[in-house]
């Protein structure tokens, strides 16, 4: 039996000050272009080639649903944010589809990905 694994996104600004913080969902794009460090960046955390994610928060997202997202090498820190920010970026552009209402995706913190098992991944966000 695996163990679950509970993985943090802490991220902080290239601004002089050295506070790490919880990453946001919408903190990808300047992680992406440098503006921001994402602690362990290029971890390999999962080795299998196919990630399915389902989103299905309450709070957040009123027609759960799943992304599935394919790496040939496996996901590391920044390609998981990656496909978070991705499948988020996809609901809000259709809100109704999704159910989502109340918020914006700036509201969004990244406080992690428990890895049940293979293959089994529960992600966690708050506000």
């Amino acid at each position: 039996m695996s163990k679950k694994r509970h993985l943090d996104f802490i991220v902080r600004w290239h601004n002089g000050r050295r506070i790490w913080s919880t990453a946001q969902v919408c903190d990808y794009p300047a992680i992406r272009d440098g503006e921001m460090t994402l602690r362990k960046a290029h971890y390999h955390i999962i080795r299998r080639p196919i990630m399915i994610i389902e989103f299905n928060d309450d709070h957040y997202i009123g027609n759960p649903t799943r992304f599935m997202f394919c790496r040939p090498t496996g996901f590391t820190y920044l390609d998981i944010m990656a496909c978070i920010y991705k499948a988020y970026f996809k609901m809000y552009k259709d809100i109704r589809k999704y159910g989502i209402w109340g918020h914006s995706m700036g509201d969004l913190f990244l406080e992690g990905l428990t890895i049940n098992g293979p293959g089994d991944y529960e992600l966690v966000i708050g506000s």
